[in-house]
């Protein structure tokens, strides 16, 4: 209802939202150790608009935010890039985390931006076998931490430390 499931950004299409549940029951269920499968059976053209809502309305809609709510990441090396391709393995984890089901301490959505979601941004750099990161945490509980690992898999945990510490 606040984005994640409606048509450019702001109509409650019934179609849309009934895929976007199709696509998502699976890997929550998963997550809680089941299975689901859900099938769709509406007749070709049979999708219609119930409303819409812009900026502001979503910001009103009171949904509960039990659990941090995560967007894709975006980390960048000292070259405006990403070779370390640290931004698809954080995004990975926080995914996997989120699957836990019932014991998942936050939310992921595989979007680049939500209402009141976090985000995770900064620049990296590697120097004698050390990855030095600036991190920015953006959103409801906003912080800029500074972290270093000789991995990017201990980078990557030091910050999931961070993110599992936002609840």
């Amino acid at each position: 209802m606040k984005g994640a499931a409606l048509r450019d950004g702001q109509f409650f299409d019934v179609n849309t939202i009934l895929n976007y549940s199709r696509e998502n029951v699976p890997r929550l269920a998963a997550g809680i150790g089941g299975i689901q499968t859900p099938q769709l059976l509406i007749p070709k053209g049979g999708s219609f608009d119930i409303g819409q809502v812009d900026e502001e309305a979503k910001k009103l809609i009171p949904l509960s935010n039990i659990k941090p709510v995560f967007v894709r990441t975006v980390l960048v090396d000292d070259n405006i890039d990403d070779n370390l391709n640290l931004s698809k393995l954080l995004d990975e984890q926080l995914n996997e985390t989120a699957m836990r089901g019932k014991d998942a301490q936050l939310v992921f959505l595989d979007t680049r931006e939500f209402p009141d979601a976090y985000t995770l941004r900064g620049s990296y750099i590697q120097n004698n076998g050390t990855i030095t990161l600036k991190l920015k945490i953006k959103g409801p509980k906003e912080s800029e931490h500074q972290l270093s690992g000789k991995t990017k898999e201990e980078l990557i945990q030091q910050i999931m430390e961070l993110v599992e510490g936002l609840e």
